[in-house]
This record gives C-alpha cells, structure tokens and sequence, in this order.
C-alpha cells in the first residue's frame, strides 16, 4: 500500500511561483490556467500590491469536469485598501482564475499548488 507521503506528493504538487502586473484597473485579467483534463483543482496563495497597499489572499478553486468552475476566498489580509477581486471561469478546455485589481499597475504575485484529475 502506498504511503499517505507518496499520495499527497503524487496528486498535489507545487508547480509555479508567477509574477504578474495588470496595468488596467478595473478589467479582469487571467492570473493562471489549466487545462481541466490534467488537473481537477487548484489552491492558490496571492498577493496583490501597489505601493503600500497589500491584499494576500488563499483561493481554492475546482471544477467537475462538465463545465462548472468553483472558488472560494479565504484568510485574506490587507494593508490599506481592497487590492483585487477574483472569480474563475472555463474557456474551451482551460479553466482560468482571474482578477480584476482596483489599481492600475497593480502586481500579482502567487503560488499555486494543483491536485491531478
């Protein structure tokens, strides 16, 4: 029997670390995507920072493989104002966690972690 160690390491794996600026404010960008038929879920550390401002965020994001795509935001933190909001969506065969920051200039930076299908 295979070790819980081995499973976690075998369907969770930690692939990318990305820098991103949008330069619009108010326009929803793409942060990441995958394609659904490689990875069933996603879990996502982001911070959003324009100066002083910072918004760090935890996003769990799923899909069933039909079309539905779910996330939920939790523990965010912020240092003065709301940086971004994110939702998530499919396009054809990639599902996409998007963001739409308050700022122009805005950089977002994030972690990511992705559960096979």
């Amino acid at each position: 029997m295979a070790s819980r160690a081995f499973l976690f390491a075998k369907y969770f794996r930690t692939l990318r670390q990305i820098t991103r600026t949008f330069n619009v404010a108010n326009s929803a960008g793409t942060i990441d995507s995958f394609d659904e038929d490689t990875y069933r879920a996603a879990r996502y550390v982001i911070t959003a920072y324009k100066g002083t401002n910072t918004q760090t965020t935890e996003i769990l994001l799923q899909h069933n493989g039909s079309g539905s795509v779910d996330l939920t935001e939790y523990g965010t933190l912020m240092t003065g104002s709301a940086m971004a909001t994110y939702t998530a969506d499919r396009s054809g065969s990639t599902i996409r966690l998007r963001g739409t920051p308050s700022n122009a200039a805005t950089i977002f930076k994030f972690k990511a972690e992705y559960v096979e299908a």
